[in-house]
């Protein structure tokens, strides 16, 4: 998958997925990030052939990032990443209509005030 967004929107993704050994403050100009979703050709061809035999991996600016729930080598295995997406994916007011979800009034959390990383 490619991403392309702003600087202002690329810090909003990593506070929001939260990654273990990212601390970005800002992102510099020309960075890249990347989801990749990774196989296994053997567990593919095997006779157990499923979900388990793919990874996601999300790479930023060319190191792989660490998820919550996720093994530290070799990105996500499928089933870590869907549980992990279970546990960040907005589920609050109007969960089934993103757009109108969007209008409602957000005060930022505490931890957030103040950080130039911030877009209101």
């Amino acid at each position: 998958m490619i991403y392309s967004a702003h600087d202002t929107q690329l810090i909003n993704m990593y506070n929001w997925l939260s990654p273990l050994n990212l601390e970005e403050d800002y992102v510099n100009y020309a960075s890249t990030n990347f989801f990749e979703l990774r196989y296994s050709e053997s567990c593919l061809n095997g006779p157990n052939a499923n979900e388990s035999c793919f990874r996601v991996g999300v790479i930023f600016n060319g190191v792989e990032l660490v998820l919550n729930g996720c093994d530290s080598t070799g990105g996500c295995g499928w089933d870590d990443f869907l549980n992990f997406m279970d546990n960040i994916w907005y589920d609050g007011y109007s969960v089934n209509d993103l757009n109108e979800a969007c209008e409602q009034p957000w005060d930022a959390p505490y931890s957030m005030q103040g950080k130039e990383t911030f877009v209101q």
